[in-house]
């Protein structure tokens, strides 16, 4: 576990709410219910770094 700022504590706790998680715990998952490809993550990471969230 690590800290994290009562404002993401929100934002995940709406996700789950909206969403769930998948049956095995993860809190993301792919528009089908599978694993997001470690692609996927580096594709939204390059965007993110690219409007300077990163």
């Amino acid at each position: 576990m690590a800290p994290i700022p009562p404002e993401l504590v929100v934002l995940l706790r709406e996700h789950i709410r909206r969403f769930g998680v998948a049956p095995d715990g993860r809190l993301f998952r792919s528009v089908n219910g599978g694993i997001i490809r470690p692609s996927t993550y580096w594709r939204i990471r390059q965007l993110a770094r690219a409007i300077g969230l990163v």
